[in-house]
């Protein structure tokens, strides 16, 4: 069976895979683990430059004495453009340590982090920078989980589901043209739709002018509308619910929505969030939406379970050999 799942980059529409590899095998394979050890690395070093960066920018210096030139030694460390990284240099992964326990970096990554588009897992991964950075380090299942991939192009991932085989075809968000793409997924039995609730205040672009929400929104009236599938069931994720909690007591919500009067309540906004993507539904089609948090395997699993139904009872629509415990 074939399902196609669709989002912007950071979304979270990868950890959806991931999950559901966890589901169904209990963990990930030694060589998962260690084929995501190169991404977890480089997702460090870049979320610390990210992070100097901005200090660099808006004129901010460590609150510390002995931090002061720590921020332009990680911005003078580069990664090399391609390639496998087995390993960070002792010197950066102190570098790193250091500038996560100055209060700027702290202040920065609590309150500015939609300002430069900080992956959410940047304070995990700089909380657990010694042993990432340790020789020898081989990644955890919640390391890889929280490991941010970029994906260009088409993508196919294989999930064994129970006795259930699913090809699901990831598509990115970025910068591409759905009509150049949307033909290709015409035969799937089930479309996955991820966006992240907490991306109403990130920018996207060269100039930093397009609304990564509106860009969302508009990627997923597109993909609603599509007569390529007027006959798919759609699940939207809207995710990332922990991280919209967090943020906005501190971002208001109404800034970038003038028409959301909700304030801080979480539940209000999701509701406002949810809305204005089921309401660009003219076609009619079948959506189901769930609220989620992908990072989190316990409460995910009844969703993971509810998309692999979905899947299921499409492909027994179309008469397709399917079984499923």
């Amino acid at each position: 069976m074939r399902a196609t799942r669709v989002g912007s980059p950071g979304s979270g529409k990868t950890s959806i895979v991931k999950q559901m590899q966890l589901m169904h095998n209990g963990c990930f394979s030694a060589g998962e683990r260690s084929a995501h050890r190169s991404t977890i690395l480089r997702n460090v070093v870049h979320a610390a430059r990210d992070v100097a960066r901005y200090m660099e920018r808006a004129g901010l210096e460590c609150v510390e004495e002995e931090n002061q030139d720590i921020a332009g030694l990680i911005l003078d460390f580069e990664l090399p453009a391609r390639g496998t990284v087995t390993s960070i240099p002792s010197e950066i992964v102190d570098a790193i340590d250091q500038l996560w326990r100055d209060p700027v970096c702290r202040m920065i990554v609590k309150d500015h982090a939609g300002d430069f588009c900080l992956m959410d897992s940047a304070p995990y991964f700089f909380d657990e920078v010694r042993r990432i950075g340790a020789p020898g380090y081989e990644p955890t299942d919640d390391d890889v989980l929280r490991a941010w991939e970029t994906s260009v192009g088409i993508r196919e991932t294989a999930v064994a589901a129970g006795d259930m085989a699913i090809s699901i075809f990831d598509v990115s968000g970025r910068g591409g043209v759905p009509r150049k793409w949307i033909h290709c997924f015409d035969n799937v039995e089930s479309v996955i739709f991820c966006m992240a609730l907490s991306e109403y205040d990130e920018v996207i672009g060269e100039e930093k002018t397009q609304n990564r929400m509106a860009q969302s929104l508009a990627l997923f009236e597109t993909v609603v509308n599509s007569r390529w599938f007027a006959r798919t069931p759609i699940t939207l994720f809207l995710n990332k619910v922990d991280v919209l909690e967090q943020k906005l007591a501190k971002v208001p919500l109404e800034e970038y929505f003038p028409d959301y009067t909700g304030g801080a309540d979480v539940d209000e906004a999701v509701k406002f969030i949810r809305t204005q993507f089921t309401q660009v539904n003219r076609a009619g089609g079948k959506v189901q939406t769930h609220l989620t948090q992908v990072t989190d395997t316990t409460s995910f699993k009844a969703v993971i379970t509810e998309v692999q139904r979905t899947i299921r009872d499409s492909a027994q629509q179309l008469r397709l050999p399917v079984s499923m415990p």
